[in-house]
């Protein structure tokens, strides 16, 4: 499974005020009791997928079961497809 799931691993959100909003931090456990619960396995990303208002984060993710998928990376669109706010994994 890959996409924008609008959360983040622990240590994988850069420039946000500290705590974390209660609803940010619900949403980054959510996908930590996921993949617990359902045996899948997600490297979390060494670099954002996204970035805007001062923030950055690596909110896209591939998630595999039963499947052994070496760490991603991710890239930059090029400037023709600014009008995403979202990196490539």
């Amino acid at each position: 499974m890959q996409g924008d799931l609008n959360c983040a691993h622990p240590g994988c959100r850069w420039d946000y005020a500290q705590p974390l909003n209660k609803d940010l931090g619900m949403a980054d456990n959510k996908l930590e009791h996921f993949l617990n619960s359902t045996g899948g396995h997600s490297y979390p990303q060494q670099e954002h997928t996204w970035k805007g208002k001062g923030c950055q984060a690596a909110l896209d993710h591939v998630i595999t079961w039963n499947y052994y998928l070496p760490p991603q990376t991710s890239k930059p669109n090029p400037k023709s497809h600014k009008k995403f706010d979202h990196n490539q994994i």
